[in-house]
């Protein structure tokens, strides 16, 4: 876009025509009869009034036109200047008309040129044109006001800020003001509706701020974000009366500019204390946090009253929010406080009441109840529960009053039913008149708290479940039960009717057993009908299907609902590997310089007090155990077998910035680096060793010396990459001028070029000083010498590289504008002073044997197999001494392939990894989208360099956004849409071969599908 500071001029009221383009001829010259005795008109004939004779050419009478005597036909236009008239059939057209093609265009009205401003039709657009006096307006023009912008008289293509871009610049689009919302001018300018968007708003999701349409400055919340500028916040900083951690209220726990760590609720500090402390069970207590505490379980007491409580466990939760403390004994009614002492502050306190354990529940298992062989009794089963829900059968069946009653029932020392401390109860019958299928009511009553609950069940006598016995954990590959653990576990689970036979039925099995899951945040089961079929050692058993959620242990308890025989194992769940510990070092990069990756060597320890080495087994920790979410523009990366947090290029700019790495364990580690201004090429210090600094006596070709055969080094004294010195200008001067100079220099850009001037006879030698374009003090000086023949020494001859042959045997190089080198040595010859020069052989300085001749027999080793390459040497004859020198020649048929991939700055030899597109794609951005976006290129085995036209595969990754993807992987791949700033990585692979960029749509992508 270009921006003109311009003070815009009203435009006159425009006028819709309807008006057709005419091109004609123009006739230059007033062709208005001056007298009425010059001309006449005879029989519709304008004549000559002496001779009668057809007027020849344009002559207007009467305000007719005429051509050759007669009235002309069609438009036609007649003048030139202001005083240009348009005819039709020979009188002066009437209303609006245009005549003209391109810039000549005219404007008419009742065959006068108009007068002011008017605007005038091209195809459906009527108002394309503008006129003034008639002809195209030059230059920029507004009219409509403002509505429109033209350009020497037609609409402006494209985008075009215009306007003072300090004051109230406006946004056209093909000369329109552009709708809706666009970023203009590097994306300083925020235009809706083509004018300056009043007040706040976002753009790229939320990233970017703009205030009456440019770059916001300063502190400001918009929609609950925090903007420092134009960018959201990044660190710990206070705004009005709420803290942030970088764009959100602060949440959680930070250090501060003096290292201290402070704790945040809302944005607003708070101090760290107990939530609540809860009993979840007889010896249990739960204790909550608002925040993360760091202590350990030694930092835990608990007191009931002024009586010191023994502990007998503490588990603090993995998040540190919470902790349950295990007593030695169970909790009495009364108060208990939990204290936790704190390093170096006050310690936490908490309280709770709780009451003495109680029966709150009586349960009878069984639906039935087996006979015994004599049917003097039968069996079946209790349980007693407290309020946490625990079993407490055993310390309480003896407080209960149990009876039966039934047409069965005869008591027994005046007792008709019975329980152990195993809550197995026994009924006593009659046996004279027992039998299957009669019904027994049991009722318990707890005395104590008048918990009361009565059942139905049935007598029988067919086989039921009678005992359990439970096995160990079992998985097929040998795996311990972990958080990490991702195979199946299964307890294997024995049942037996009152026989002593094995109950093998799925449904029976589950029918007849009570499973309790007694620790369900630690491993879970079934919630109904827990006991499967599996296959354990090539058997196939009954077993319960155990799945891992947390470290820790459970019991899984198995009661008979017949008999209440029980059965239990203990399952313990191993911690899964975490993020135990974070070290954050000091950048390794000798400048940390704006736009420059940086990178801080990350030291990671898990729980095992393992050192974490590589990306790999970083990777292999569950992710709800890692890092959290990195901040944009960071990632871990593995080099050289370490492992980094890498800050990229893109979000490295000047100043102080704060790199903060959190876990999901709690842990932190942060660092605060001050990045310096952006590498610029400073002064330049040697020069290539492979650039020849010689010329041949009377040479006429140049030497071109572009900054990438310089050594330049930045404003830090770093050598610079090559790759960054596309833009970087240099000079090349002489110190010899005028008509003994030897050599003459040009410069254009980022090269120079060096010539011989033909006084090399006056001197045979001089210094070329390279500067960077504009840099005082970066200057180098250069030795470049003449070689004349008479000091030629030595010969040599330069490697020849691998010659790639055809399909055909022919060579490639033998094609026109070849890319590939040939079979023929190049001969060098040296000064006794090092200098070097090339040897003509046209001119007859050295002579070479001839080539081999090429073709299949040629390549075949000596037992007569193909093979894809063979060596021949060649040698070479120096003509002014006789002296011959061997040289291998290595010929290769194997196909070309890319041995390298590359990508450039469209149109440019800059190597690039970014790719921005700034207009809103409306069809899928594929493969020849991707290549067509910046300059590709291979580079094959032989050195030959080609624009990639088509790739074997294209593979998108999505780095922020809302992107969708089809045919990824493949040739056909396509981005089908991309939300406004999402931005993509791209890695496009040929023949093995492959290179990434990172693409940025900023006005995304959206496909649009033409109606069927």
């Amino acid at each position: 876009m270009t921006n003109y500071k311009l003070k815009l001029v009203k435009s006159a009221a425009a006028l819709a025509l309807g008006a057709s383009v005419i091109t004609t001829a123009v006739v230059a010259a007033d062709t208005t009869a001056s007298a009425k005795t010059t001309y006449k008109v005879s029989h519709g004939k304008l004549v000559d009034a002496k001779t009668g004779k057809a007027v020849k050419g344009y002559v207007v009478y009467k305000s007719t036109l005429y051509y050759n005597g007669t009235v002309k036909k069609g438009y036609k236009t007649v003048g030139t200047g202001s005083s240009m008239k348009l005819y039709y059939n020979g009188k002066l057209a009437k209303g609006y008309k245009t005549a003209g093609t391109g810039s000549s265009i005219k404007l008419f009205y009742n065959g006068s040129l108009t007068k002011g401003y008017k605007t005038a039709a091209k195809g459906s657009d009527d108002k394309y044109y503008l006129f003034y006096n008639g002809t195209l307006k030059k230059g920029y023009k507004t009219a409509g006001n403002g509505e429109r912008l033209y350009k020497d008289g037609r609409l402006d293509s494209g985008y075009e800020v215009y306007g003072d871009i300090d004051k109230n610049p406006s946004l056209y689009y093909n000369g329109y003001l552009k709708e809706g919302y666009k970023t203009a001018n590097k994306a300083t300018l925020l235009f809706y509706n083509g004018k300056l968007k009043e007040g706040y708003k976002t753009a790229n999701n939320d990233t970017v701020l703009y205030k009456e349409g440019r770059l916001n400055e300063g502190l400001v919340l918009v929609n609950d974000i925090l903007f420092d500028g134009s960018k959201q916040n990044e660190g710990l900083k206070k705004f009005e009366d709420k803290t942030y951690f970088d764009a959100k209220l602060a949440n959680g726990t930070y250090k501060d500019e003096n290292g201290v760590e402070k704790t945040y609720k809302d944005g607003v500090e708070v101090n760290l204390a107990v939530e609540s402390v809860s009993a979840i069970n007889a010896k249990t207590l739960e204790v909550k946090f608002n925040q993360a505490v760091n202590v350990t379980a030694d930092a835990f007491s608990v007191a009931k009253g002024t009586v010191k409580a023994n502990v007998a466990n503490v588990t603090i939760a993995e998040d540190k929010k919470s902790a349950k403390i295990e007593l030695t004994s169970k909790l009495t009614k009364g108060d208990y406080t939990v204290t936790v002492k704190q390093a170096d502050k006050d310690a936490l306190t908490g309280k709770v009441s709780v009451e003495d354990e109680k029966v709150a529940g009586i349960k009878v298992l069984s639906d039935v109840a087996p006979l015994a062989t004599n049917k003097e009794t039968a069996t079946a089963a209790l349980q007693v529960t407290n309020q946490y829900g625990e079993d407490i059968t055993a310390a309480n069946y003896s407080n209960l009053d149990l009876t039966a009653t039934g047409s069965s029932v005869k008591a027994a020392s005046g007792v008709t039913a019975s329980v152990d401390n195993k809550g197995q109860i026994t009924i006593n019958l009659d046996s004279s008149v027992a039998k299957t299928d009669d019904k027994v009511v049991l009722t318990a009553v707890d005395k104590t708290t008048g918990t009361v609950t009565s059942k139905t069940i049935t007598l029988s006598t067919s086989a039921v479940a009678s005992d359990v016995e439970v096995g160990t954990l079992y998985n097929k590959d040998g795996e311990v039960l972990s958080e990490d653990a991702t195979g199946e576990f299964y307890l294997p689970v024995t049942v037996k009717d009152q026989y002593g036979k094995e109950i093998t039925d799925v449904a029976a099995a589950n029918a007849a057993l009570l499973v309790t899951n007694t620790n369900a945040t630690v491993a879970t089961i079934a919630d109904t009908n827990p006991i499967v079929s599996t296959t354990i050692d090539g058997k196939t058993v009954l077993a319960v299907k155990v799945t891992k959620a947390a470290a820790g242990s459970t019991n899984l308890v198995f009661v008979v609902k017949a008999t209440g025989k029980t059965a239990q194992s203990t399952v313990t769940v191993k911690a899964g590997k975490s993020i135990a510990g974070i070290s954050l070092g000091s950048p390794v990069n000798d400048v940390v310089a704006a736009n420059e990756d940086v990178k801080f060597p990350l030291t990671l320890t898990d729980n095992e007090g393992n050192e974490i080495k590589t990306l790999k087994q970083y990777k292999a920790i569950d992710s709800a155990r890692g890092l959290n979410t990195l901040d944009t523009g960071l990632s871990i990366q593995e080099i050289d077998g370490a492992l980094y947090i890498v800050k990229d290029a893109s979000t490295v700019t000047k100043g102080t910035t704060s790199i903060l790495v959190t876990s999901k364990t709690g842990k932190i580690a942060s660092q605060v680096v001050t990045v310096k201004d952006a590498a610029e090429a400073a002064t330049i210090t040697g020069i290539s060793s492979k650039l020849a600094t010689s010329f041949r006596e009377g040479s006429t070709s140049p030497i071109t010396v572009s900054a990438a055969d310089l050594k330049i080094e930045d404003q830090y004294g770093r050598v610079m990459d090559a790759s960054k010195l596309g833009s970087v200008a240099i000079t090349a001067t002489a110190a010899i001028t005028g008509d003994k100079a030897v050599f003459t220099t040009g410069t254009s850009g980022n090269s120079a070029t060096i010539t011989l001037s033909g006084n090399e006879n006056v001197a045979t030698a001089d210094s070329i000083t390279f500067a960077i374009t504009g840099k005082k003090g970066s200057e180098l000086s250069k030795k470049f010498t003449v070689v004349k023949d008479a000091d030629l020494a030595s010969y040599s001859v330069k490697a020849v590289p691998t010659v790639y042959v055809l399909d055909d045997y022919s060579l490639a190089s033998a094609a026109q504008d070849s890319k590939y080198t040939s079979d023929e040595p190049v001969v060098l010859a040296s000064s006794k002073a090092g200098d070097t020069v090339t040897l003509d052989k046209a001119k007859g300085e050295y002579t070479v044997t001839a080539a081999p001749t090429l073709n299949e027999a040629f390549f075949k080793d000596d037992n007569g197999k193909a093979v894809t390459e063979k060596t021949v040497n060649r040698t070479v004859t120096i003509n002014a001494t006789g002296e011959k020198i061997t040289v291998p020649v290595t010929y290769s048929i194997a196909p070309a392939k890319a041995s390298k991939v590359e990508v450039f700055k469209k149109g440019t030899d800059v190597l690039t990894s970014k790719i921005t597109e700034t207009s809103k794609l409306k069809a899928n951005y594929d493969a020849n989208a991707l290549l067509a976006a910046a300059d590709f290129t291979t580079t094959d085995q032989y050195g030959a360099e080609s624009a990639l036209d088509t790739a074997d595969e294209v593979t998108f990754t999505k780095v922020s956004g809302t992107v969708t993807f089809e045919n990824n992987g493949t040739e056909n791949a396509a981005v089908t849409k991309a939300t406004a700033g999402s931005v993509v990585k791209a890695t496009v692979t040929k023949d093995g071969k492959s290179a990434t960029v990172e693409i940025t749509f900023e006005d995304g992508v959206e496909v649009v599908v033409a109606p069927k």
